[in-house]
């Protein structure tokens, strides 16, 4: 029993370090007061929910100091980020409960969106305070960047790289995950601190700017228009959207060499190279149906490739008007999802690379002789490398395990009397962190299907085997001790 309550102390600890960032996120929205000063009456509703989760964070900080260098046994790192994540999203939807804004159900949505960059939302943007949609864009900010890594850009930790990699990152970033990570976070300033500065150039309001640069950098998509970027109504605007989306679509490891100035490896990149092919195969399907169907211009067919590409949600059309061969085609490409160790979810870019040349690899081979011994080569950020055997199967596993996930989610949702499609688009917008919706997410949506999709955000966002790794682990622990008793 010492043993499991020792295990759960060094838990406790990673859990407060981290919900103590929560805390310090919270307060964040009160920046809004510089723009909507006659909001203040507003900012209790966030001076509570963050002197909840301080308080929190100090308890389990105060248990677990002592065990904080215990070295991390298997699933534990898994258990840490899985707890964390849930405990982000319960305090960062204090303020819409505390407030009244949303219901249980609504406010845990709204904040799973913020924290797993979907963009799906229950709010209604044209009646809520600045503050709240500040709110949004900050927690989609962090979260796309992950919580392991902005905490670790802070603070220098033993098992940081354990938990950043147990977040659902594969990139190999430096050895030292500190310095890594606040060079990740100058980096992702900096683009939205740019982002920001173009956007009110270019006639947006600056309050909107911070909101949209954030959340498309983010690649969240939460907007502050019922309209979304097609308010703007502004080429410049949209097509800086796009760049910010691509940037957010990139891996960590991959923006890691833009500033050591490694341009050429970083179009080596096969997942660079995807979006790219990606985006110009998905854009001319779109615009060629739209030519012949009048219904989607170049433009529009420009920006939804991109949005629905690095999984951000963005919009500058009405998906109702589109045909279903166009609904299905996003449908396929949200569900690719965005590059790995980016701020984007879905299955991952590198995992459709590694799918499609091992496919590629397996025609060739029966063409030749039977001693020519050939390997998937792979390009990422440090370099190229044979494919492992292992890594392959993982990743078929991985893929069968979302789809079926997938239909499991769209078929749930259909069961509630919505057409098949439009639970297909609306699950696979969920489950990749993408955002678009076919019009079925709103407060007023079934609570089955609100929790359908909040399930499906989380699972998405930390690439569902990390939750498997915890239970399990977890499920170990409590038979240990019911055996022991």
């Amino acid at each position: 029993m010492s043993i499991i309550s020792d295990k759960y102390r060094c838990v406790l600890y990673y859990i407060g370090v981290l919900c103590r960032f929560v805390a310090l996120v919270l307060l964040l929205p009160m920046l809004s007061l510089f723009f909507y000063p006659s909001e203040w009456y507003q900012s209790i509703y966030f001076l509570i929910s963050a002197a909840f989760a301080y308080g929190f964070s100090m308890i389990c900080i105060s248990i677990g100091k002592s065990h904080k260098q215990r070295k991390l046994v298997s699933g534990q790192d898994a258990i840490i980020v899985v707890l964390a994540w849930i405990f982000a999203v319960i305090f960062s939807a204090m303020p819409f409960l505390v407030a009244g804004r949303l219901h249980f159900t609504g406010a845990i949505f709204e904040a799973v969106s913020g924290w797993t960059t979907t963009g799906l939302s229950v709010v209604d943007v044209t009646n809520i305070p600045a503050m709240f949609l500040l709110h949004r864009s900050v927690i989609q900010f962090f979260g796309g960047v992950g919580l392991v890594l902005v905490v670790f850009a802070i603070l220098s930790e033993t098992y940081g790289m354990r938990l950043f990699s147990a977040e659902g990152h594969n990139d190999r970033l430096m050895p030292n995950l500190s310095k890594s990570a606040r060079i990740v976070m100058l980096i992702y300033s900096a683009y939205m601190i740019v982002g920001v500065i173009l956007y009110v150039i270019f006639g947006m309001p600056l309050f909107d700017a911070i909101n949209i640069s954030m959340a498309a950098l983010s690649t969240g998509g939460f907007a502050i228009t019922p309209d979304s970027i097609a308010a703007y109504d502004s080429i410049p605007i949209e097509f800086i959207t796009v760049i910010l989306m691509v940037l957010g679509n990139t891996n960590f490891a991959g923006h890691l060499l833009l500033v050591n100035k490694r341009y050429k490896q970083i179009f080596k990149m096969d997942e660079v190279r995807f979006v790219f092919f990606a985006l110009i195969l998905l854009t001319g399907l779109l615009a060629a149906i739209g030519y012949v169907t009048q219904t989607i211009t170049l433009r529009h067919a420009f920006f939804e490739a991109a949005s629905a590409i690095t999984t951000t949600g963005f919009s500058v059309t009405v998906y109702s008007h589109w045909r279903p061969v166009a609904v299905v085609l996003l449908i396929s490409f949200m569900v690719i999802g965005g590059g790995s160790g980016s701020t984007a979810g879905g299955i991952k870019q590198f995992r459709m690379v590694v799918m499609l040349k091992s496919l590629l690899l397996s025609i060739k081979k029966r063409f030749l002789p039977k001693q020519v011994i050939k390997d998937v080569i792979l390009h990422q950020a440090e370099g190229a490398k044979a494919l492992d055997s292992h890594m392959t199967l993982d990743i078929y596993q991985f893929v069968f395990l979302y789809f079926l996930l997938f239909l499991i989610g769209s078929l749930i949702i259909s069961s509630y009397g919505y057409s098949f499609q439009d639970s297909l688009f609306e699950f696979s917008s969920a489950i990749g962190t993408v955002g678009t919706s076919i019009g079925i997410t709103s407060i007023n949506a079934p609570l089955g299907v609100l929790w359908v999709e909040i399930i499906g955000m989380m699972l998405g966002r930390l690439e569902i085997v990390v939750y498997f790794v915890a239970f399990i682990a977890i499920g170990k622990d409590v038979s240990t001790i019911f055996n022991k008793s």
